[in-house]
This record gives C-alpha cells, sequence and structure tokens, in this order.
C-alpha cells in the first residue's frame, strides 16, 4: 500500500496512535512494531542497522530466527503505515525524510519512561540516549517543556513498579504522595490512574482514586465526566460513612457544577454541604472555597472576595499547598477586582511558597494573576501578550480549563487595546471549546463577554 509524503501524523501522550491524511490508522498491531517504529522516529534522519534491531528487539534469539522475525516485523510495519514509510536496504533502514510530524496531547517533559509517553509500548531500548545526537522519546514534539523535579519521577517510577507487584500497595504510593500525582503532566498522571485502577469499589482507596481522577477530568474541562466520577466518589463515601470523603467528593461536584454552567444543580449540592458535618477543619475550608467559587461564578466579585478573606484564618497553619492555593486565588481575585497593590502583596505571598517545575497548576494561577493586573494598570497591550502566554503554556502542559481562563482575559486585553477582531475571534474559539465540552455560560462569562464584544 502506498501514502504519498507528508502525511504521516503521529500522536504522543495519553495515546499513541498514526494518521495518514484523513485515514485513522491506529496504534501499532503489535508492539515491536511500535517499538521499532518509535526508534527510528528517534533516529530521524540516521539509519539503523538491522543488526541492532535483532539485537535489541529479540535479544535471546539466536541469530537466523532474529533476522527472519524483524522481517516479519518490517513487512507489519509496512502494512500498517503503507510501503513508502520505510527506507531499507539489505543493512539497514529508516523512516521516509520530512513525512512524519509529531503531535503531543500535552507537554512531554524529559525523564519520562517510555511506558508512559507511548503507553503499552514501554522498552529499555527507547528510553536510553544512545547517540549522541538522539534525543529520548519524552523529548520529541516538545524541546520547551520544563524538567520534572527528580522526586516526582521517582515518585512516579515508584508506584509503576508497585502496580506490577500488589495493586493495593500501589495505590496506598499513589495517595500517599498525592502532591507529586498533581505535579505529573495530565496523559503521565492518567497513565498511572489506568494501572493502580481497582477492581471493584471494595479495594482500597477506590474513592480516594476515583478524586484524583474526577480532578484530572475537571482540569482538562471533561466536566460531565468530572461530575460523574465524584458523584460515584461521593455516593461510596455515603455508604462507607466516609464524612471527610463525602465532603471533599461533594464539594468537588460543586466545583464542576458550576464550571459546566449548571448553576441550580451547583445551589442544590452548595446546600447540601453547607449542612454537613463540620467538626473537622478541611471541611471548613472546602465549603468556604465552595462559596467563593459559587459567588464568583455568579459574576458577584464582592460577595467572592468577603468569603476568600473569610478563610484567611482557617489557612494559618495548614499544609503548604493549602496555603499556595489560598494566596493564588486572593491574587487573582484582587486582581479581577482592580486591587492590584492586593492582589501584588497575595503573590508575593504564593511566590515564596510556589516550587518551580513542581506546583504547575498555580504558577499558571499566578501568570493569570499578571495579566489581569496589567489589564487593571490600563496596559492592556501588554496584558493580552502575557495572558496568550500563559494560555499557550497551560493548554500545553494538559491545564485546559486554566487555559480557557488566560484566553478569555486575553480577549478581553485585546478589546480594551482595540483590536476587535483578534478579540472577537480569541473569544469565540473559546465558546466553541467550552459549548464542545458541553460546558454552559455562567453569568461570569455572559458579563465578560458584553465587555468584550460591546467594545
Amino acid at each position: 500500500m502506498s501514502r504519498g509524503p507528508d502525511t504521516w501524523k503521529v500522536r504522543l501522550g495519553g495515546r499513541f496512535e498514526v494518521e495518514s491524511g484523513n485515514l485513522k490508522l491506529g496504534p501499532p498491531p503489535s508492539k515491536s512494531v511500535g517499538v521499532l517504529f518509535l526508534k527510528l522516529l528517534l533516529r530521524g534522519e540516521s539509519w539503523t542497522s538491522r543488526a541492532e534491531c535483532c539485537e535489541r528487539l529479540f535479544p535471546s534469539a539466536e541469530i537466523p530466527s532474529a533476522r527472519n522475525a524483524l522481517r516479519q516485523v518490517v513487512f507489519r510495519l509496512r502494512a500498517w503505515l503503507g510501503e513508502d514509510a520505510l527506507e531499507c536496504d539489505s543493512d539497514a533502514l529508516r523512516l521516509q525524510q520530512g513525512t512524519f510530524r509529531v503531535e503531543t496531547s500535552c507537554a512531554l517533559h524529559s525523564g519520562g519512561p517510555s511506558s508512559l509517553i507511548a503507553p503499552g509500548f514501554g522498552h529499555p531500548w527507547l528510553d536510553e540516549g544512545g547517540r549522541a545526537e538522539e534525543p529520548t522519546l519524552s523529548q520529541l514534539g516538545n524541546a520547551k517543556g520544563e524538567a520534572i523535579p527528580s522526586a516526582v519521577t521517582a515518585y512516579e517510577t515508584a508506584v509503576i513498579e508497585a502496580s506490577r507487584l500488589d495493586a493495593d500497595a500501589a495505590r496506598a504510593l499513589l495517595i500517599g504522595g498525592s502532591a507529586m500525582f498533581d505535579a505529573l503532566p495530565p496523559p503521565r498522571a492518567f497513565a498511572v490512574l489506568t494501572m493502580t485502577e481497582p477492581a471493584d469499589k471494595h479495594d482500597s482507596f477506590t474513592i480516594e482514586h476515583l478524586e484524583l481522577k474526577g480532578r484530572l477530568y475537571y482540569q482538562g474541562i471533561a466536566m460531565d465526566a468530572a461530575i460523574s466520577t465524584f458523584q460515584s466518589a461521593h455516593r461510596l463515601a455515603v455508604r462507607k460513612s466516609d464524612a471527610q470523603a463525602a465532603v471533599r467528593t461533594e464539594a468537588m461536584l460543586v466545583f464542576s457544577m458550576l464550571e459546566s454552567g449548571q448553576m441550580s444543580a451547583a445551589s442544590a449540592a452548595l446546600a447540601d454541604l453547607v449542612n454537613a458535618d463540620g467538626r473537622f477543619r478541611s471541611y471548613r475550608l472546602l465549603r468556604q472555597a465552595a462559596i467563593v467559587e459559587q459567588h464568583w461564578n455568579s459574576d458577584r466579585l464582592i460577595e467572592a472576595r468577603s468569603a476568600l478573606r473569610a478563610m484567611g484564618p482557617l489557612v494559618e497553619g495548614s499544609n503548604r499547598a493549602e496555603r499556595l492555593r489560598y494566596f493564588c486565588n486572593c491574587a487573582a481575585l484582587a486582581a479581577e477586582s482592580g486591587d492590584v497593590e492586593g492582589s501584588q502583596e497575595a503573590t508575593e505571598r504564593a511566590e515564596s511558597l510556589i516550587k518551580v517545575g513542581f506546583d504547575r497548576w498555580p504558577a499558571l494561577v499566578l501568570g493569570l494573576s499578571e495579566g489581569i493586573r496589567l489589564l487593571a494598570l490600563g496596559r492592556p497591550a501588554e496584558a493580552a501578550e502575557t495572558l496568550e502566554i500563559v494560555a499557550e503554556s497551560a493548554k500545553s502542559e494538559g491545564f485546559a480549563l486554566r487555559s480557557l481562563y488566560a484566553q478569555e482575559a486575553a480577549a478581553e486585553a485585546l478589546s480594551r487595546n482595540g483590536d476587535l477582531r483578534r478579540a472577537s475571534l480569541l473569544w469565540r474559539s473559546a465558546e466553541r471549546a467550552r459549548k464542545a465540552a458541553g460546558m454552559k455560560p455562567t453569568p461570569r462569562l455572559l458579563a465578560q463577554k458584553r465587555r468584550v464584544l460591546a467594545a
């Protein structure tokens, strides 16, 4: 089967598949085919000897058997991609030059094992650097990614290795290091969740596992999936009489419903949350955070800031992550309210807590706050530039919701700067993304839309 040049698109990240023009070729037909394809992709213009392929793909086979097995792999690779995909001679092979383009569903950061970059196709041959000019698989299609701290990679590896020995132990590691989990790019986080999936609702840490999955759906604007996941987790928590888990999942239901534009359902869930058992401090924090979120999505900034200030005493003495989240939210809300000084002060408090490369979501919140502060200072051109950078960064890292916030704020900045055409295009793009995700406009979004398009 023959295909023309410049027609292959390789997707990596949460999935590994190839497209040719409008034809979806799907994933490789076997692991050996996939590993060989990825290695040749890494090698680029360089040729790879058949001897090396035999040695690395079939290390236990006799030479004649390995050569025959390689011929079968090459045959299946060509059957999958087309005859033109591969350049071969009697001694070596490589992919057709200039015809493969790599796309990723999220930024891929160096240091990630091949089993996560291309799930199901992990192989030592892909994880080693090899030749001096050869990148690792995790660097394909992304030369800019900020390195993940080694402690996070070690945590990820420990969970993966544990999952091969004992699923319950792996989930215990996963949940115990949830702050490390939050530092993983979403495709790698989803891969770790898949490896530790509970067999049924009676398995250990099932509720917490559902919570982590729901949070990833929420960050990726898969709000229907987020709501369904948090509802399942909440029902299970109630059934198990786990009061703290019931409150956590109810709060995340409120957040997800509000973002989805289900204002009435969110109000009902918030009423249940307010009436829940409030004996523990984390309950009071979550309840107050949900109230802040409701005011904000209802375009009641004064009430939102007042509710957020009421959280201050509860946050004192909390762990670093909770304090960081609090000050980030203070910075963003103050900026939206036009309180530049208050936003800057909260930003400085957050920056004293943030760990570069580790706190990815908070870093994006602070970037968003900076752009909105510039807009409040009457510098819309600088604001638009800053916010568009934040939107692209958030998108590349897989934080679709944060990307939408920044994109919508950038549209407002462009509108204020008189660039009405670009403002409208950017706003409509974000609007389409929300609609495609099944999200309805909230009062906050409708008010922002009027500011963007009324100019």
